[in-house]
């Protein structure tokens, strides 16, 4: 079996949307669904949660560990819709320390993704991934992490890296930017749960309550639907056929 861990309502729902015939897993206490011996599992965003799911991977016999979502670019050259492969996740240890896992994409994901950016001119981007356990909404907070030597920011890699490797599994991890380096999120945490939803009722009320905020969100939603029609492109592509992610030929 596989598993694709895709960490918010927001993404999952992109996934679901191409992998149609997926079908709920009620063995599981988050959102789970299954598509032949591929397992799509939500999590909910942030390294504990991503961590809350090593207990019930163990039970598994797992053939491999995908990570799939959006981030934060980290270099300037990385635009909304590009594509960042991970080599390698750097994230806080223990012991507080920066700890770095390395593990190199598969080949058949890189010709695929370079394959895929060609085609839909948007540019692909191979290199580690920062495990931030917070946000970096401001352009301030992402230099700083960009000093870690990153390409790009996500918050469940480092986990789950560290022990789909620990255990000699092949780890994936694929992302699509949605802010780019110089693109500040919304200065407020905006009302969303664990898994990124919100009702329209509670958006609205955010938005109307934080007027200043407007520009910020309006480009916020702008690069939601550009990102989640790269990852629709995306997902496409693995699954199809002799795809990464697709059913064995």
């Amino acid at each position: 079996m596989r598993v694709l861990i895709v960490p918010t309502r927001w993404e999952s729902e992109v996934v679901l949307g191409v992998l149609s015939d997926a079908v709920p897993d009620p063995a599981w206490d988050v959102p789970a669904r299954r598509a032949d011996d591929l397992l799509v599992v939500e999590p909910g965003m942030g390294p504990d949660l991503a961590a809350a799911l090593l207990p019930r991977l163990e039970m598994l016999e797992l053939q491999a560990v995908w990570l799939y979502g959006w981030c934060g670019g980290l270099t300037p050259d990385l635009g909304v819709g590009d594509l960042v492969v991970a080599d390698a996740t750097i994230f806080a240890g223990e012991d507080g320390l920066a700890a770095r896992v390395s593990h190199p994409a598969p080949d058949s994901l890189l010709e695929e993704m370079r394959h895929l950016a060609q085609e839909s001119g948007r540019r692909m981007v191979v290199g580690p991934v920062l495990t931030s356990d917070h946000v970096l909404s401001s352009v301030e907070q992402k230099r700083a992490g960009a000093a870690s030597g990153a390409v790009a920011v996500e918050m469940e890699a480092g986990p789950l890296a560290q022990w789909a490797t620990g255990r000699s599994l092949p780890f994936a991890h694929l992302r699509i930017v949605l802010d780019p380096l110089e693109s500040a999120l919304p200065a407020t945490e905006l009302p969303t749960d664990d898994h990124g939803y919100a009702q329209r009722g509670a958006l609205l009320s955010h938005a109307l309550s934080h007027p200043g905020e407007w520009p910020s969100l309006w480009r916020l939603f702008r690069q939601i639907r550009t990102a989640r029609r790269v990852m629709t492109d995306v997902v496409g592509a693995l699954v199809r056929p002799g795809g990464p992610l697709g059913p064995k030929m």
